[in-house]
Parts: structure tokens; C-alpha cells; sequence
């Protein structure tokens, strides 16, 4: 099984090298080779691990106490965090992709770590804590003979259960592996005792499952590896060569005893040799350099574990007085060459001064004298100070910027670190100075965070400019601010949200958040133990409704009485809508005593008034009857919530849920939960069901069957539940997948008027600076405004969307115009549809996600500036720290030395950057890069179906072409030198660019012969679908030919649907030739009837009969009679509709005839009809024909019916019953066998 090469790589050979370990018995090797050939898995393929060992202890002198070890949790936050030092996104920008960790608190919550470092793109290596195996009192390896598996289970456990899991019960997608333990055999009890050492690490593993298992964790499984030293354990078992092989040798003991567990006296609870097998990587540490790991480590690694991953987890030569960038250069093209070695981890981020000695050389930052942030711990607090770059005489870079060099990361400037940054220093008079003593950008920031601070948002970047050129004084700044932002004298170019509350910053730790809830609660009247019991459940929330309720108390000025030393903020974040914010603004404030106080202290009865209606409204379910009344109550001020309750109790002028005398009408509520309560409470279905009907349209559907609206409206116990079933989209409705919020299509110009003025005042966002192209028609301005409402508020329709009678839908479709002509006035979170604007930038950077925000800067560069990229990396950089408003990523780019605005050989940009129009090919041609214009022709050679056989004569082509047409018209002609396939040409699919779908609408409806303002209505709401329509409709009017082109109006267009492609298989919006799947529309019955076959069209007329007018087939032989006297453009949907009802084959009384399950086929419009019957009998019966069709046989009723009960589409059914449960015998030979009696 050994090949004689020692040196020769698995990828020399065809075939796999495996070797078993020595010290087994021969029978024994066997099985083991046997096992690990059966387990050969493909290795590879994924991106490098550049990886920084985290551990930054902030102690600046040997042998000094911190409380614990875990960097990854809550209070370390101001190291790690973007609002203290910022220690995750440093490490991202010199390059590094993943952050490997050492021990951890299980009880300590991680997510906030974990959700940090994968919005910057790092992936998460942490390792348990030594505490359980060698520290805690009752450790394993004194209190159970190394025997770790109870001690590992529980503190496993509790890391899943703080942020190691996601809600679904999958781990972290941030987390890539977890370290069992950090170098073992030195510590348990030391390397002469392999046998103690190694079944520590197979029952601590044997734990972690049985902490998984109790978790009840789903989806994908993250890998475990055990980090061992560099040292050579000459006890481990080897094999003849690895003897003076470090690492390797405990690599090779913990296989044994991963596959023969008994050997070392354990008996796992898990199939231990399986999860070696499948979720297992090998890792070491080594302060070897590089040119050294080859021979040491990787020659004798890959003979013995050729299938194994493995990863450096601390690399870094220290001792060796080399030059640290060529080393980790050449570790790096170790694993690029290497199908097992995944990459490594630098050790380390920070030196240990706490460690002294030779472990003070480790370090790529030290510690300066600028503190940067607090650490609150355990009662103690310790200063976060500044980073510097820590060098070395061997080294050319700094040992950062070394790392950057090899990383492709960004290097940093001499003194960056320790210099004030404006974005993190405090907002104090403190922090201004500081600024001011830097320049005036830095104060640009430093005013800005100011603004967003007090709840502002700037407008004109220019103006504030001039005004932050004039500032001497942090307390003039201050003064400005709070005045502007309580309106008493605004800012010409800031504008302030007026409910904008005082709440918890979520960059600050929870440490923090707890010191500024205690002193919050310390100087208010309020008793901070009354708190909402909705409001109790986590410190932000607590600390939301406590600051909120302090600073109605206290007012004055964001800066010095909502900071709490910047954990404490009024910055808009519509992500934190909620009900745990006491604000001034009666409809959003909370429904209690501090809420109710806010609003009475701005003295104004109306919104006295409108807090008093929405108490009755989500209080009492009540509704109001005479507002002249209520204005008189609200003016009397009454003085608490307990009052107003009391006197709403009595007061006549309000009317009660099952008052008949004032029942309302279920048209004009509100769709909110109150409205849908007070309904319920009349005990009248009819305008539950019409309030059910008012939700499905808000939802963006159209209902198909009365009866589930009905049903929806009897079962729905409020409107969350109600919610939560539309969201599941019922088979009994049609649905419009988009989520913007669209303009109706039938509103008036008033009421589009009114939910303008609506959003505009509610809306952060100053509605005069609204795009020109967006100011057109009434239309446009209000797709653009409530879309930025929408935005703002994270996409919560029902508040959103309601105003006067305006009913706006949530929906992100491109465009309000079907062809897409009209202007993009739709703010979305789709970086390639929402506006160039600063809204439409703001939907893009709440998203806090790097690719998004780069797909956007791509179309600013190629859009705005019309220019290409040169150099990424500065890219990155600004991906990874974006201005903060559209107009300052404008000024960052333009004039940029990375990108290049005059075309020219120097212009790199990409064939996939443009699209295959006329215009995309003179800005690509503008650039001159031959290659890129060779690839935009074979783009246009894949369109008409082809395959470029001759690149040489393709790049011919594209050097000559003078215009797009030409190339067209060259590719059109099916040249020799690329093979064609018609059914692949000019196809459309879900993929399509939308840009060009409505140009292939436009001509083939020029081209048809069908009236295209007929298109049904499930089928205008996405461009694609209506496509597929028309071009579906073309096709079968002219026997299945295509459209006569592939281009149109400077453009590829489609010419034909694609009926290959899955996505569109039983598309409601494909005409076909058959009955079973054509849609039910005219266009659909002329297809069939022109292929004058009286069976097809039987089918269609049963299908149409049975589906839309609920009608059960007498006889079949009228049925074929009637349809043998159809033909086509003499028959219509219209006429069939007509005719039907009166035929008298057919039967339409269900108590003379009822439906059978033998009467439907056994299709998806089947399955809806028969639930539309809600007979359970019926749909069991429709059951268990299905399972007939798969050739079983019914065992256990009780199981058939739960199935049909549980079953909401016949895709449902068929999934089940595939999986061949045991509740049924299955026969395969009977299995989808032509029946002698199948339905049409």
C-alpha cells in the first residue's frame, strides 16, 4: 500500500496511497485500510486559512491579574468591537480571513463575536477553555482518569447554547472549526503518557457529540480538531518512519484511539471512527520557519493521513532571526500546493507582557500609551489601549504590514494606530480637541457622528462643511445640535427626527449598557423595578425603555445627557423598532405611564387625543364613536394610564367589540391586531372574512377559493397567527413575490397624494430633496417615498403601507411599468436595482453586508463615474470603512488613482461588468482590451445557442466589429468557427437580465397576434413570468417556432421560453400543448383546440370544469361528445364559461352529486379542489389513491390521516410517500403502473 517515493504528492497518482498504523495486528490493518478506503473524500477547492491567534490580554506588565481568558465574549467587546478598538476589522484589513481563539467562558454569550466577524467576512476557529480538563475543581484529568466526556458535555453545551447555534438549531455559519484542546500532551499530564493524554481527547470529543445531540443541532456540522505542539512524542504509536517526526506521532495516537477506543479502557457513546472519518482536521503549532515544514512535518503527514485535512494553528519563526514576509509567504504557497494543508494562523495579534520572557516575542502589536477604550469585568476595569506595530531587526516590513504584504491585506501608516480617530473617540470636549488637532476631514467625522447621534441625518455635506470649518468649541457644537434637533432653530443642512429616543448603543458592551441602566435609574423619578414585563427579558431592552423614560425626563442635549460614555444613543436604527422605547410621538411611544407622560409634556391635545384612541384601541379593543368627545376627555389632561383606563371603562363615546349598534365596517379598520380583535369580538364571520380579504391583498395575493379565506378568518386567534399563514402562502390564493412598497396600481391621484404626505412626514428622510425623475407623477414620488419609509424601518409593511384609505403593497419588483421603461424610484436592498441615491445608499449600508455594499460601489464607478477599476485592494478598503452618505463616497472616488475614467488600455474592466447591449459594448470597446471584447462576443455566441470552436477567429471578430450590430448580425449567421444548437438560443430563465425581458415583451408582443393588456394578472406582477407568456403564446400560434430575432432596439433579446430549464416546469404562465398543464385562459384553450383532438381538448373542458366552476362529470360520453364539437377561434373561454353551467352531463348540486375522490385527477389543481371541499373523509380518500400510484398499500390509518391532514400541495404528499414509510407495504413492480381505467 506504500508507494516507494517518499517525496512523490498524492496528485502525482491516479489512485490514493493509505497506510495503516503500525502496532496493530495484521487483521487489524487490514480492517483499517478497509475503513479508510471506504472513506476517501475529495480535499480541497476552498479558500487558504490566513489566519491571526487571537488572545490580546490588556496588561502591560508581568504576572498582572485579568479575571478571564475569553476574548470572545460581551466584556472584551471594546477590544474586538467596532464601537472600542476595533481589533476584528484590523485583522480583516491586513488581510487575514479567519481568527483563531483560545479558551472561553460557556457562559458568556458569543453571538455578538461571531456575528461581528462574519459581516467582516472572518471565519471563527475558538477553542475550549484548559478550565475543565486540568483547572476546575473535579477536572478529568484528576477527578475521572482522564476520562473528560461529562466535563466536556457540559461546557460544550453551554457554548452552544450561548451564540454557537442559530434559532433554527445550526451552528454559527462564522464558526470553521473548533480546537478541543490546545496542545494536550503537555498538559495531560505531559508527553511521556500518550495513553492518558489520548483518551482525554476521545472522550472530550465523545462529549461534544452527546452536547450536539442534546442541542438537537441541525444542518451542516462544523469540524473538530486537536491542536497538538511540535514536539516529538516518542511513546505514541508510529510507524517506521515517523519515529523522530514531530507532531505527527500524537496525530497518529489519536487515529488508534479514534478507531479502537477500547484500547485506551473507553467506551464512547458515538461511532468515534465515523466522526474521524467525516468531521475530523489535524492541526499543529510550530515556531519552525517554513522552508523547514516539508521534510519535519508535511513528507511523513501526507504518507500516513492522506485523506486528513490539516492547518497550522500558531506559525511564526520568532526565535529564528529571519525575515517573517518571505516566511509566511512561503508557508502560504505550502498549502496552495498542497490538496491537505488548508493554510495557518499567525501567532500571535498582541504580545503578552503578562507572560514575559521569551513569549514577549510572539506579539505583531504591542501596547501604546493611548487608551482606547474601558473594560468592565467582574467588577474590575482595565484600559483598552492603543495598537503599535511591533518590528523586528530581521524583518524589512513591520510584522503587520508583513502580514498585510502576504495576506493581500492593506498595510498600515506609521503611528495610524495610536493617532485620535474620529470615528471612535469620545463625544466629548475631550474627544473634539482631539480631532481638531488633526485636520479638518477629521472634524468633518467627528461632526457627523454628533448629528447621527442626537438622531440627525446630513444633508448637504458641502454646507456642513463650511459650518464645521467655523467651530472652535466642542460646546458650541453641542448647543447647535440640541437646538436644531428639538426645532428651535434647525440646521440648514441636518435634518432631526422628533420621536427619535434615547436607547442602548449596540457597539458598547453589555457592561457599559448595565453601568449607564444603573445611573439611568439612579437620577430618574421612575422606579426602574415597574418595568414592562415585555421589556425585562435582556439587557437592551431594559436598557431601551430606562434611558428612553430618562431623557423625557431630563431632555437638554444627546451628548451630555443620552451618552452614558457612548453606550447610550438617539441614532435613527430601523432595525430596533420596537415597543420598549418611550418616545414623544403618540403612535409609537410605549402603551404605559412613562409613555403616556412623554406625549402629555408636548401639550398638544390631538396627540393627547390619538394615545388615548390607541389605548382603547390595543387596550380594550374599542373603537372611538365621537371624536368631538374624545377631544374634550384628552383636553382635560387626565393624569396617568390607570385614570384613563378607568374613565375609558364608562365613557360613552366609545364603542365595545359586540356592540351591534356601532359596528364597524371591516373595509376601513386598520389591519392591525387590535382591529382584527374588536371584529372577532361582534361574533360576525362576515367581517372577520372581510378583514382576512383586506390582509391577503396587503400580503400581495389574489384569492382563488372563498372558502380559504373563510377558514383562515375562523382559525386565526390574532393577527400574528393570521400573518404567519399568509407568510406560508396558501395553495387557495395567487401570490406576488416581490417586497418593496409598490403603489397600488388603481389608487387616484388623491390618495396617492395622501400617502406621500403620510410618508413625508413620518419619514426621516426631507422629501424636497426627492430625485428629479422621481418628481414626474404622483406615481413615482410615491414609490420612491415609501419605499425610503420602508427601508428605514426595516421592511415592516402593516404601518407602512396603511394611511387614509392608501393600501400600498409590499413589493421590490425594478420598476411600477412592466416593460421597465419608467424611472427606478423604488429604494430596495438589491444593490443592482436601488437608486444611485443617498437613500438608496443608506438601504445598502444598513445591510451591514461587504458584497452587497461592493456591488453597489461597482455600479457607482460604472454608472455615475463611467469608470473602471485599476487596483482592488483600495476598493476593499473602502468596501470595508464606506462614507458615510452617497455624496462622500462620490467625492472618494472621483479623481481616484484606482480607477480609471478615460478608457484606454489601462482600463481593465470586465465583459461581465456590462450588459450585452449596444451600449455595453461601446464603453467596452471605449477600453480597448481585446480579451474583454473576445469574451462580450462569446456572451453574444451563448445567447444564439453557439460554442466557439476557433478562439482565433473569435477574437477576429471581435477586433473588427465596427458596432453591436455588426457583431449581431456576424453571430446571427451561425459562422463555422462555433457549433449551434437551436434549442439553446436565445433563451429565457429566472437568470435572465432584466434589463432586456421587457424589451422581449415588447416585440414579441408587437409580433403576436394576441392582445398583450390580456396578460393574466398572476402573471404582470414579475417580468419574467409575463414573458414567458407572451413568447409561449407566439410559439404555439405559429406551431412551436420562435421569435424571427435575438435582437432588438441595441439589445439581445429572448426569443423563446426554454421549456428545458426545471424553474419553469408547471409554470401557471407557460402556455403549452398540453391540457393537464396549459393555464385556464384563452390563449391556453385555442393551443389545445388547434391541435384538433377531441381527447385533449375533453381534458381541458373536464380540467376547466372541475377546477374553475366546481363541477362533477355525469358522463364522460357528453363530455367527449361536446368536445368533439369545439374548434378553434370559434370557441372561447368566454363561451365555455357560458355553456357549462348549463350542460347536462356535468353536475353542480353537491348534495346530488357529490365530489368523489375518484372524480379528480390526481394533479395539483385536484388536490386544491379536493381541500376547497374541507370533507376529511374526501381528502383521505384522495390519499390513499396516491398511494396507490406508488404501488403501496394502506397499514396504519391513523398515519394516512395525518399525512392528509399535515399535506398542503401534492408535492407535499408525493415527498412523503417517496420516503416509503412503514405504515404502508410497498411494492416497486406496482409502483406508477398504467392502470386499465386511468383518468384522462
Amino acid at each position: 500500500c506504500r508507494h516507494n517515493s517518499r517525496h512523490a504528492r498524492s496528485s502525482d497518482f491516479v489512485s490514493f496511497r493509505l497506510v495503516a498504523p503500525m502496532g496493530l495486528p495484521w487483521r487489524a490493518r487490514w480492517r483499517h485500510l478497509a475503513i479508510a478506503v471506504a472513506a476517501v473524500v475529495a480535499i480541497g477547492g476552498g479558500e487558504i486559512m490566513k489566519g491571526i491567534c487571537y488572545g490580546p490580554m490588556p496588561l502591560k506588565s508581568l504576572g498582572e491579574f485579568f479575571p478571564v481568558d475569553d476574548f470572545m465574549s460581551e466584556p472584551a467587546k471594546p477590544l474586538w468591537g467596532d464601537g472600542g478598538r476595533g481589533d476584528l476589522a484590523l485583522m480583516r484589513k491586513l488581510g487575514a480571513n479567519t481568527v483563531r481563539l483560545y479558551g472561553n467562558d460557556p457562559r458568556q454569550q458569543h453571538k455578538a463575536f461571531l456575528d461581528a466577524a462574519q459581516d467582516l467576512g472572518l471565519g471563527v476557529i475558538p477553542g475550549l477553555s484548559d478550565w475543565p480538563f486540568i483547572q476546575m475543581p473535579g477536572n478529568c484529568m484528576d477527578a475521572s482518569n482522564y476520562n473528560c466526556f461529562e466535563q466536556i458535555r457540559e461546557s460544550y453545551l453551554g457554548n452552544l447554547r450561548n451564540g454557537w447555534l442559530r434559532d433554527d438549531g445550526s451552528y454559527h455559519p462564522a464558526l470553521k472549526q473548533v480546537i478541543v484542546m490546545n496542545e494536550p500532551e503537555l498538559k495531560i499530564p505531559h508527553i511521556r503518557d500518550p495513553r492518558s493524554f489520548t483518551k482525554a481527547m476521545i472522550s472530550a470529543i465523545d462529549g461534544m457529540l452527546a452536547a450536539e445531540k442534546e442541542a438537537k443541532v441541525t444542518g451542516t456540522l462544523v469540524n473538530f480538531t486537536v491542536t497538538y505542539s511540535f514536539a516529538t512524542c516518542r511513546r505514541c504509536k508510529y510507524t517506521w518512519d515517523t519515529w523522530s517526526k514531530p507532531a505527527v506521532n500524537q496525530m497518529v495516537e489519536l487515529r488508534r484511539a479514534m478507531m479502537y477506543p477500547s484500547l485506551y479502557d473507553y467506551t464512547p457513546k458515538h461511532d468515534l471512527a465515523e466522526f474521524y472519518r467525516t468531521r475530523f482536521t489535524n492541526s499543529f503549532n510550530t515556531a519552525n520557519p517554513s522552508t523547514e515544514l516539508r521534510a519535519l512535518f508535511f513528507d511523513p503527514y501526507e504518507e500516513e493521513f492522506p485523506t486528513v485535512p490539516v492547518f497550522i494553528g500558531e506559525f511564526h519563526a520568532a526565535q529564528r532571526g529571519i525575515d517573517q514576509g518571505p516566511d509566511i509567504v512561503n508557508a502560504l504557497s505550502l498549502a496552495t500546493s498542497s490538496k491537505l494543508f488548508t493554510g495557518i494562523s499567525f501567532f500571535e495579534f498582541q504580545v503578552r507582557y503578562d507572560k514575559g520572557g521569551t513569549e514577549m516575542n510572539f506579539g505583531v502589536f504591542g501596547l501604546g500609551d493611548r487608551p482606547i477604550s474601558t473594560l468592565t469585568i467582574e467588577g474590575n476595569t482595565f484600559t483598552g489601549w492603543c495598537l503599535e506595530p511591533v518590528t523586528t531587526e530581521f524583518s524589512a516590513k513591520s510584522l503587520p504590514n508583513a502580514l498585510a504584504s502576504a495576506f493581500g491585506g492593506q498595510e498600515l501608516t506609521a503611528g495610524e494606530l495610536c493617532q485620535a480617530d474620529p470615528t471612535k473617540v469620545p463625544l466629548t470636549s475631550a474627544g473634539f480637541s482631539e480631532v481638531l488637532s488633526i485636520g479638518a476631514s477629521s472634524l468633518l467625522t467627528f461632526v457627523t457622528r454628533v448629528v447621527l447621534h442626537a438622531g440627525g441625518k446630513i444633508q448637504d455635506s458641502a454646507a456642513m462643511s463650511t459650518y464645521a470649518q467655523s467651530l472652535s468649541t466642542f460646546s458650541a457644537l453641542e448647543d447647535a445640535v440640541a437646538k436644531a434637533a428639538n426645532g428651535s432653530a434647525p440646521l440648514s443642512w441636518a435634518t432631526f427626527s422628533t420621536i427619535a429616543p434615547c436607547r442602548a448603543e449596540r457597539k458598547a458592551d453589555t457592561g457599559s449598557v448595565g453601568l449607564a441602566i444603573e445611573k439611568a435609574c439612579a437620577d430618574t423619578w421612575f422606579n426602574c423595578g415597574n418595568l414592562p414585563e415585555s421589556c425585562s427579558s435582556s439587557v437592551w431592552d431594559i436598557a431601551d425603555y430606562v434611558l428612553s423614560v430618562y431623557y423625557n425626563q431630563v431632555g437638554g442635549s444627546a451628548t451630555s445627557n443620552c451618552y452614558f460614555d457612548g453606550a447610550a444613543t438617539r441614532e435613527v436604527d430601523a432595525t430596533l423598532a420596537g415597543n420598549c422605547s418611550v418616545t414623544r410621538d403618540a403612535s409609537t411611544t410605549a402603551l404605559t405611564d412613562e409613555g403616556y407622560q412623554a406625549v402629555l409634556a408636548r401639550d398638544d391635545t390631538s396627540q393627547t387625543a390619538a394615545f388615548i384612541a390607541r389605548l382603547a384601541w390595543e387596550r380594550l379593543s374599542a373603537v372611538v364613536v365621537d371624536a368631538s368627545q374624545l377631544e374634550v376627555y384628552a383636553a382635560s389632561r387626565p393624569p396617568s394610564v390607570f385614570d384613563i383606563v378607568s374613565a375609558l371603562d364608562k365613557a360613552a363615546w366609545l364603542c365595545r367589540g359586540g356592540m351591534d349598534a356601532c359596528r364597524p365596517d371591516p373595509y376601513s379598520v386598520p389591519l392591525t391586531d387590535a382591529s382584527f380583535q374588536m371584529l372577532r369580538g361582534f361574533g360576525n364571520s362576515t367581517l372577520t372574512a372581510v378583514f382576512a380579504r383586506r390582509a391577503v391583498s396587503h400580503f400581495g395575493g389574489r384569492v382563488l377559493d372563498e372558502s380559504g379565506v373563510w377558514a383562515l378568518a375562523a382559525s386565526a386567534r390574532n393577527l400574528s397567527s393570521m400573518a404567519a399563514s399568509l407568510s406560508a402562502q396558501p395553495a387557495w390564493a395567487v401570490w406576488d413575490a416581490g417586497k418593496a412598497c409598490l403603489v397600488n396600481a388603481s389608487a387616484s391621484n388623491v390618495s396617492l397624494g395622501l400617502t406621500v404626505e403620510y410618508a413625508c412626514l413620518e419619514t426621516w428622510f426631507d422629501c424636497k430633496f426627492l430625485p428629479a425623475e422621481c418628481k414626474a407623477d404622483p406615481a413615482s414620488t410615491a414609490d420612491y417615498v415609501l419605499s425610503v419609509y420602508r427601508s428605514e424601518r426595516g421592511g415592516k409593511p402593516l404601518p407602512t403601507c396603511v394611511y387614509k384609505g392608501a393600501l400600498i403593497f409590499a413589493q421590490t419588483a425594478a420598476s411600477s411599468s412592466l416593460l421597465g421603461d419608467g424611472p427606478n424610484c423604488i429604494v430596495t436592498e438589491n444593490p443592482a436595482t436601488t437608486p444611485l441615491t443617498d437613500e438608496g445608499y443608506q438601504a445598502i449600508l444598513r445591510q451591514k453586508n461587504a458584497t452587497t455594499t461592493e456591488a453597489f460601489f461597482q455600479r457607482v464607478i460604472r454608472e455615475r463615474l463611467q469608470a473602471a477599476v485599476l487596483d482592488r485592494r483600495p476598493l476593499t478598503a473602502l468596501v470595508a470603512s464606506p462614507p458615510a452618505s452617497m455624496f462622500d463616497l462620490v467625492q472618494a472616488m472621483d479623481g481616484a488613482a484606482w480607477l480609471c475614467f478615460n478608457g484606454g488600455a489601462a482600463c481593465e474592466l470586465s465583459a461581465n461588468d456590462v450588459q450585452v447591449t449596444s451600449d455595453g459594448f461601446e464603453l467596452l470597446r471605449a477600453h480597448g482590451n481585446l480579451t474583454e471584447s473576445a469574451r462580450f462576443v462569446e456572451r453574444i455566441v451563448h445567447h444564439y445557442g453557439g460554442r466557439t470552436l476557433d478562439a482565433q477567429m473569435l477574437s477576429s471578430v471581435a477586433a473588427s466589429a465596427g458596432s453591436f450590430q455588426e457583431l449581431v448580425d456576424e453571430v446571427a449567421g451561425r459562422p463555422l468557427w462555433a457549433m449551434w444548437s437551436r434549442d439553446d438560443a436565445c433563451r429565457l430563465d429566472p437568470a435572465s437580465e432584466t434589463a432586456v425581458v421587457g424589451l422581449t415583451i415588447e416585440l414579441a408582443c408587437s409580433q403576436t397576434w394576441f392582445n398583450c393588456s390580456r396578460i393574466p394578472e398572476e402573471c404582470t406582477a414579475d417580468p419574467y413570468a409575463a414573458a414567458a407568456y407572451v413568447l409561449s403564446v407566439y410559439s404555439n400560434e405559429r406551431d412551436g417556432k420562435i421569435l424571427p430575432t435575438c435582437d432588438y432596439r441595441g439589445a439581445l433579446i429572448f426569443a423563446q421560453v426554454g421549456m428545458s430549464a426545471a424553474s419553469w416546469q408547471g409554470s401557471p404562465c407557460i402556455v403549452t400543448r398540453d391540457p393537464w398543464t396549459t393555464p385556464l385562459t384563452d390563449e391556453g384553450l385555442q393551443t389545445i383546440l388547434r391541435q384538433n383532438d377531441t381527447a385533449k381538448n375533453a381534458v381541458f373542458v373536464y380540467r376547466f370544469a372541475l377546477i374553475r366552476l366546481g363541477a362533477v362529470l355525469r358522463s364522460e360520453t357528453g363530455l367527449r361528445a361536446f368536445a368533439a364539437g369545439l374548434s378553434p377561434n370559434t370557441t372561447s373561454i368566454y363561451d365555455l364559461g357560458q355553456l357549462l353551467p348549463r350542460a347536462e352531463w356535468l353536475c353542480f348540486d353537491t348534495t346530488e352529486c357529490a365530489l368523489s375522490a375518484g372524480d379528480v385527477p390526481l394533479t395539483e389543481d385536484g388536490f386544491r379542489l379536493v381541500l376547497a371541499q374541507q370533507n376529511t373523509t374526501l381528502t383521505e380518500q384522495f390519499v390513499a389513491m396516491i398511494v396507490d400510484h406508488y404501488g403501496g398499500v394502506v397499514l396504519d390509518d391513523g398515519a394516512l390521516r395525518e399525512l392528509a391532514q399535515n399535506a398542503s400541495s401534492l408535492e407535499d404528499i408525493a415527498s412523503t410517500l417517496q420516503e416509503r414509510h412503514a405504515w404502508a407495504s410497498w411494492s416497486a413492480d406496482e409502483a406508477c403502473v398504467v392502470s386499465s381505467s386511468p383518468d384522462l
